[in-house]
């Protein structure tokens, strides 16, 4: 690599079009926070324990709980199996519950 490529990736770094829009959540993603953390707070569980067990990471955990990211369907698929729980079900409540948020 020649350092005129190296500074053309410097001045990319730089620039607007890679800076990250902040994380809009919609109300379907808000409600599905709140019911995740109440599916793990009603059965008495931490998140540092459904991240061991799921091995999801607690940050990953806690981020959906609080609708601060996005998620991955698998991400969602394996926190379903592990409180089995069926995603559809999950989701068709938290669409449900969404509609009272708007």
């Amino acid at each position: 690599m020649t350092a005129k490529t190296i500074d053309s990736l410097n001045l990319h770094r730089n620039s607007s079009m890679t800076k990250k829009e902040p994380y809009d959540p919609t109300p379907v993603q808000i409600a599905l926070g709140q019911i995740l953390k109440k599916l793990r707070t009603d059965r008495n569980e931490t998140i540092h324990r459904v991240a061991r067990k799921s091995k999801i990471s607690r940050s990953v955990i806690w981020a959906l709980e609080n609708a601060t990211r996005n998620f991955r369907l698998v991400t969602l698929y394996t926190i379903c199996e592990y409180y089995k729980v069926d995603p559809r079900e999950l989701m068709a409540e938290a669409t449900k519950e969404a509609k009272g948020l708007k």
